[in-house]
């Protein structure tokens, strides 16, 4: 005899508990007396949450109220350091106290509702970009975030930069790791057509990055307080973040490498090397056709090229950003 299904049901009151120990589990902190607190409202008159937190301590015990508290403000905190370590350089630059505010927005206006707690951070980095990069119009009203991010004391482009190496090399932690036999049909197909008249398909997870800033290596150790902005660099610098297939990568290139690598997302091998090699001096031509035939080992090895985009288009690989790569 098969149990009725109203009997498998949860009592009302235990969904009702659930229910509201979520909202003030995940209700936001407030920022009081320079610090981040739980807000005492979140636990209002009425709810089970405070039918429960409402039961007599002893003398000189800690309370239900105080013990929801501490669960509430270490689940915060939990998320806080997820942010963190998954934007270090923004976090470095604005300190830990800044950039945990920063957080607060995007998590009260993404709330994280997936058991994989790296994609909390998904959507930040795109409002970050948009905030840097959009102006302001007239008489709209904008997210908390934005807000935020206007109003940082830092210059927009390092702020730019910093976010999107960061989330450069977020692609690559999420990224599965290129496939050996793509790798090896790649190869294949540059030995088939010496002239390298296609154009290759780069990995979803790889991203080309200009650097202005000392910015793409960290020191290991933690910086709670806003690090000093860092001296421009006398001349940029050019990184790769890709997911090799042993493990997660940022390699500095050097900018004649960067060039190609700009120049062959949009066009043909052989037609970025003849734009790259007409913009070069006679030493830079030398040294890019004796180093060309170890560049292409390099991206294939590496699984920075993973295939050739069709002539059609169709079915090509989402191309990785490139923030303010080299021109030809």
């Amino acid at each position: 005899m098969t149990e009725p299904e109203t009997s498998r049901r949860p009592p009302a009151w235990l969904a009702e508990l659930q229910r509201d120990f979520g909202a003030a589990l995940t209700a936001p902190l407030l920022i009081r007396e320079g610090r981040f607190r739980p807000d005492p409202s979140t636990n209002g008159t009425g709810s089970a949450v405070h039918r429960w937190v409402a039961t007599p301590a002893g003398p000189g015990a800690v309370t239900q109220t105080e013990r929801l508290e501490i669960y509430q403000t270490q689940y915060w905190m939990r998320l806080f350091v997820v942010m963190q370590s998954t934007f270090p350089r923004l976090t470095r630059l604005c300190g830990a106290w800044t950039f945990n505010q920063l957080a607060l927005c995007h998590l009260v206006e993404n709330p994280p509702a997936n058991v994989d707690l790296d994609h909390a951070a998904d959507g930040f980095f795109a409002t970050i970009e948009k905030a840097l990069t959009t102006p302001r119009a007239t008489g709209t009203r904008e997210s908390a975030l934005t807000q935020a991010v206007r109003k940082l004391p830092l210059p927009p482009a390092l702020t730019k930069q910093a976010v999107n190496m960061d989330e450069a090399q977020r692609r690559t932690l999420l990224a599965p790791p290129p496939l050996r036999e793509a790798q090896d049909r790649l190869r294949r197909i540059f030995d088939r057509d010496p002239q390298r008249g296609f154009q290759v398909a780069f990995a979803p997870a790889f991203s080309l990055v200009r650097e202005d800033w000392p910015l793409a290596e960290l020191p290991a150790t933690e910086i709670r307080t806003p690090s000093v902005v860092p001296t421009k660099l006398a001349t940029p610098r050019y990184w790769v973040f890709f997911r090799s297939p042993r493990s997660t990568v940022t390699q500095r290139v050097p900018s004649l490498l960067a060039r190609l690598l700009a120049r062959s997302r949009l066009e043909p091998l052989h037609r970025a090397i003849a734009a790259v090699e007409a913009a070069c001096t006679p030493a830079q031509v030398v040294d890019l056709h004796e180093r060309l035939q170890t560049w292409i080992g390099w991206a294939i090895e590496s699984g920075w090229w993973i295939g050739v985009v069709p002539s059609s288009g169709a079915g090509t690989p989402p191309a990785p950003r490139d923030d303010g790569h080299p021109r030809a």
